[in-house]
């Protein structure tokens, strides 16, 4: 009998340990959760190195730009953009916007010398001329004897703009972080 009574005693125990045990667990797991999260908001919170902040700006606004050109190519490969330009100009303009939208908004977390780089790329990628040069490149003729190959040219055009206008606004950021010393 003492067996069983001491058996009953490990089994009393244990249903009341396993409570105690879970609810300590849980704190332990919500505790390095609020932890972790507090680090996340601490290095947003830190300035950002300048040298840091160009590099990841020019890497993500490139990163984009070559979805972008997918879309663009897409675009191209479709027939009759002359009798479609006012369709495709719009639909190239919502999703140029739209995709730059969401890479940006990326910038708002950042912490720099710059105020805020979310709004500086707003304020200094000169988007309208941009979107000229654009247009200029997708609607102009067909110069060579092959549709796919005419395509491969006009992207490669893009490209080049497109990497003209990120360097000129990463030069323009480059300027701003340095008066800022």
């Amino acid at each position: 009998m003492e067996n069983s009574s001491d058996y009953l005693k490990e089994i009393v125990s244990s249903v009341i340990l396993i409570p105690i045990v879970w609810f300590l667990l849980k704190n332990i797991i919500n505790n390095l959760y609020k932890k972790i999260e507090e680090i996340k908001m601490s290095v947003w919170k830190t300035i950002l190195d300048d040298n840091i902040l160009i590099d990841y700006v020019r890497t993500k606004m490139w990163f984009a730009s070559e979805n972008k050109l997918l879309f663009i190519k897409a675009r191209l490969d479709k027939n009759n953009l002359i009798l479609r330009e006012k369709e495709v100009k719009k639909s190239i303009l919502v999703e140029l916007e739209t995709r730059t939208e969401e890479y940006t908004s990326y910038f708002r977390k950042f912490n720099s010398k710059i105020w805020n780089v979310w709004i500086f790329i707003q304020d200094n990628f000169d988007f309208d001329d941009f979107i000229k040069e654009l247009y200029d490149v997708v609607f102009r003729k067909q110069y060579y004897k092959t549709k796919e190959y005419d395509n491969q040219i006009k992207i490669n055009d893009i490209r080049n703009l497109m990497k003209d206008y990120q360097n000129r606004l990463i030069r323009k950021m480059i300027k701003e972080l340095w008066q800022t010393k």
